[in-house]
């Protein structure tokens, strides 16, 4: 049996979009969300290609995330080049919309064949940039599905990771 899998990972804090501001009273008002997300492709997919491990925490509640492209450089490059992850934007039912880029800063890598057995991965730790975009209704009651509240992700600390393993 062989495997080859994506998976990346963050956990942070990012500034209260001003839609979710709005929705709030002001007294109850923050200025900051704890904001995570865990993605992978290729391991734990369902008959359609989405992972079950996808999703997003918001202050601590976890929120399903369809499928997530992951668009790597080519092998040789992993280690110093832009990684990026990103929902399909054609999907008008996206409930949660995800366009993140990786920039590594630094690396554990290994390549081991043994015949029967081989693993060969690189694991990265660097800055996550982008967007998270959630359907309004989902995260509060006073806001509608047709808007979406937009959590800006600027250099947050976070791993990512591609492994090939063959048993």
């Amino acid at each position: 049996m062989h495997l080859r899998w994506k998976w990346a990972s963050f956990s942070g804090y990012a500034q209260i979009p001003e839609t979710l501001q709005r929705s709030q009273e002001a007294s109850q008002a923050e200025s900051a969300v704890n904001l995570g997300i865990n993605f992978s492709d290729g391991v734990y997919d369902d008959d359609d290609g989405v992972s079950q491990e996808n999703g997003i925490w918001i202050n601590g509640i976890s929120y399903l995330v369809k499928k997530v492209i992951f668009q790597l450089p080519p092998v040789g490059q992993r280690e110093t080049t832009p990684w990026y992850m990103y929902t399909e934007q054609t999907d008008s039912q996206q409930d949660i919309k995800v366009d993140l880029k990786f920039l590594p800063k630094g690396s554990r890598k290994e390549d081991v064949d043994a015949l029967i057995i081989a693993s060969q991965f690189v694991q990265l730790f660097g800055e996550y940039y982008g967007e998270i975009s959630v359907r309004g209704d989902i995260i509060s009651d006073t806001i509608s599905a047709e808007e979406y509240v937009t959590f800006g992700v600027n250099a947050m600390y976070g791993v990512a990771e591609d492994h090939y393993a063959k048993w």
